[in-house]
């Protein structure tokens, strides 16, 4: 049971655990609400931030339930291990020295290609800007893809990320342009050169994976080593090991499946009256402002259906205009 209380906010209390003095309620289970002292409510709309926006448990330690049709098995979480779409995912440590890591720490980069690969076979590909902090990649390319890598991680599989950091160019022609630079700039040390090439930040990090003595003159860089050069800004490879806490998520992914929604109310097809929307829902979408577009939609959407609903100007066949 719960009650509304009559603070500004308008919270909700469970009875249960005012009775027993606690406000730590994990385990109490919603069958009916009451209004203040005026009896039961009959239609309700529920909406739920993330807890990466409350700085609640996880959504694994406290799944969806919301019980009440016959069978008293309500409905669940849609996924058994819900996911979250994490701001950053970071390497592995040791992976890299730390100093080159750090160094690279606040650089954005525009127009890269991005390919995922989970036990060795590419899992996704994408075009557009990564960011490195000091955990490690993050941005709106990584965002898009994060939750099927989050996914992977919490399966024990591994997962790499290759940069293309020219994609405009195919091998040949970066291999031309190489050249060119060697030779128009062959009295320079090679670290000089790469700053034509590569973000400042990334030159010791390019030298670091390429085994290339920074002080070493363009003109004496062999082919074998402009062939790892070559290789490392098309397939600029990292291990991911883990991903950012959900406490800095900006999405979350899990809940009740739109099956058990109907579409033009948002009523639970499973407990009458009882209005779902936002983050309570498992939807999520890319990064660019459509989660909150379906939260808005969604919540509109329910609370205009539950007012109808209690006013007895809602058509079981007919959507609000």
């Amino acid at each position: 049971m719960g009650t509304m209380n009559d603070t500004p906010s308008t919270s909700i209390e469970c009875g249960t655990c005012v009775a027993a003095g606690t406000t730590a309620c994990t385990d109490c289970i919603v069958t009916h609400l009451l209004a203040n002292d005026d009896g039961p409510v009959d239609f309700v709309p529920v909406a739920l931030g993330s807890p990466s926006d409350t700085g609640a448990a996880p959504v694994d330690d406290a799944p969806v339930d919301i019980r009440g049709h016959p069978a008293a098995q309500g409905h669940r979480g849609g996924r058994a291990d819900p996911g979250d779409r994490v701001i950053e995912l970071f390497r592995r440590a040791g992976l890299v020295d730390e100093p080159v890591v750090r160094a690279m720490a606040g650089l954005d980069l525009k127009n890269v290609g991005m390919r995922i690969y989970v036990d060795g076979k590419r899992r996704a590909s994408d075009f557009g800007e990564v960011g490195f902090t000091r955990f490690g990649i993050g941005g709106p390319v990584v965002l898009t893809h994060s939750r099927m890598v989050v996914d992977a991680l919490r399966a024990n599989r591994k997962v790499v990320v290759s940069l293309d950091l020219k994609p405009a160019l195919d091998e040949n022609k970066l291999d031309s342009r190489l050249q060119r630079d060697f030779h128009e700039r062959r009295e320079e040390r090679i670290d000089s050169v790469l700053r034509g090439l590569v973000p400042r930040e990334m030159v010791e990090t390019c030298l670091h994976f390429c085994d290339i003595d920074a002080a070493k003159n363009a003109r004496l860089i062999d082919g074998r080593e402009r062939m790892r050069m070559r290789r490392w800004l098309k397939d600029f490879r990292l291990d991911i090991s883990g991903h950012r806490p959900l406490a800095e998520a900006i999405v979350t992914a899990g809940g009740i499946p739109p099956a058990e929604i109907t579409p033009h109310t948002m009523e639970s097809t499973l407990v009458r009256g009882l209005y779902l929307c936002g983050e309570l829902l498992d939807i999520d979408g890319d990064t660019g402002g459509y989660n909150l577009q379906a939260a808005f939609s969604t919540g509109w959407l329910a609370g205009r259906s539950a007012a109808a609903a209690d006013a007895g100007t809602l058509s079981a066949d007919k959507p609000l205009s």
